[in-house]
């Protein structure tokens, strides 16, 4: 009868914490059957990848079925069996890191190139429209100077006429003589007014160098007088667009005395 119980012990599914006659240098047979067929009777056994649910010698080891624990419960050791899985995430974690820290520094070049391509692009079309300010100012000077050298030679071939006309115009005695001079005359100096010239006053105005010659003086005893234009030998004229000189006007001044 003894024999036939100690044969169904034997026989009985093996959990930790029981007598399975097991040594830590032997194979733990529980029911007749070793380690080798993945029995749940130990940590030491032949195979790293048996499930272990132990807690032999006070040892921490809780694993899931779907990770793999290899313990060693001889020394007292815990099981860490989610240790391998963060290592994998760690070293993920790490490439992405780098691999996006590459891609912000590849954007940050990329950035700083386009900067600098926008500013060099701002700069020549500055430098574009500078350059055409001035060659459109330099333009504008030469077709101004052009107008008025062509506009001063053709006034020079008509006022010495102008001058001819005024003095047939003083000598010549009421009549239809005189009214066609007087015609011809008025005709003349309404084209050069309407070409852009003009003739400088001088009678009754301060003397100006700029603008009169004076060939002779006369006494005044008016001290207002002194130095103002009395009389005009030759009209002068000049251009009304800048005011150059075409010809100075010949005047006689007063001189004050006492």
């Amino acid at each position: 009868m003894k024999q036939k119980d100690n044969q169904n012990t034997n026989n009985k599914a093996c959990t930790c914490g029981e007598d399975c006659n097991c040594t830590p240098n032997d194979n733990c047979g529980c029911g007749g059957q070793t380690s080798e067929h993945h029995n749940d009777c130990g940590c030491e056994s032949k195979h790293a990848h048996d499930n272990c649910n132990c807690k032999q010698n006070n040892d921490d080891c809780k694993c899931e079925n779907t990770n793999k624990c290899d313990c060693n419960h001889e020394h007292g050791e815990h099981c860490n069996c989610d240790q391998t899985n963060e290592d994998q995430a760690q070293e993920q974690f790490k490439q992405l890191f780098a691999e996006l820290t590459s891609a912000l520094a590849k954007t940050e070049k990329e950035l700083k190139q386009a900067k600098d391509e926008m500013l060099n692009n701002q700069r020549i079309a500055v430098s574009y429209k500078k350059d055409l300010e001035r060659y459109k100012e330099r333009n504008k000077n030469i077709e101004s100077d052009a107008v008025n050298n062509a506009t001063e030679n053709v006034a020079m071939q008509i006022i010495p006429i102008l001058d001819q006309f005024e003095t047939a115009l003083s000598s010549t005695k009421e009549g239809a003589e005189k009214q066609g001079y007087n015609m011809i005359f008025t005709s003349l100096k309404k084209a050069i007014t309407n070409m852009g010239v003009a003739e400088i006053e001088a009678i009754g105005q301060q003397f100006d160098s700029n603008l009169h010659n004076a060939i002779s003086k006369t006494a005044v005893t008016d001290k207002a007088k002194d130095n103002v234009v009395t009389s005009v030998y030759q009209k002068g004229y000049k251009l009304v667009s800048n005011d150059k000189i075409i010809r100075y006007a010949m005047v006689e001044i007063g001189e004050y005395t006492k």
